[in-house]
């Protein structure tokens, strides 16, 4: 069995590697994109499993990116989890995005990334216990 791709679009370097070293750890093949330009064409050219996106991103948000992929019908099955450095309390109101099937605060990815992936990944998309 091959192993999930991960699409990893950050505008940070240093988030952005940091966040790929991470998944490359889990055993995850990853692709990175510094913007969410040529994201389609990567999704679809690597057959990606799951797009670990930031939310404030110039151009384009994570967050008006995950409602342009749903409208797609070759990627509306794709796992999509935003983050962000915003508060929980901003965060908040992401969770009930249902394009995103998942948010996490960047300072609890380490905690939280890995396993929020490998269950979304393995149940098909919903996650039953929206992540803080």
């Amino acid at each position: 069995m091959s192993k999930p791709v991960v699409l990893v679009i950050d505008d940070s370097d240093i988030a952005r590697h940091a966040v790929c070293t991470m998944l490359r750890r889990a055993d995850y093949v990853v692709r990175d994109l510094p913007s969410a330009i040529g994201s389609t064409r990567e999704i679809l050219r690597h057959q990606v499993s799951a797009v670990v996106v930031d939310l404030d991103m110039p151009g384009l948000r994570g967050d008006k990116l995950a409602t342009l992929l749903r409208t797609n019908p070759r990627l509306s099955e794709v796992v999509l989890i935003l983050i962000s450095g915003q508060s929980q309390d901003e965060l908040a109101a992401l969770r009930e995005d249902r394009a995103i099937n998942a948010v996490i605060a960047k300072s609890d990815l380490e905690l939280k990334l890995v396993a929020t992936l490998g269950r979304l990944l393995s149940s098909g998309r919903s996650d039953p216990k929206p992540s803080s």
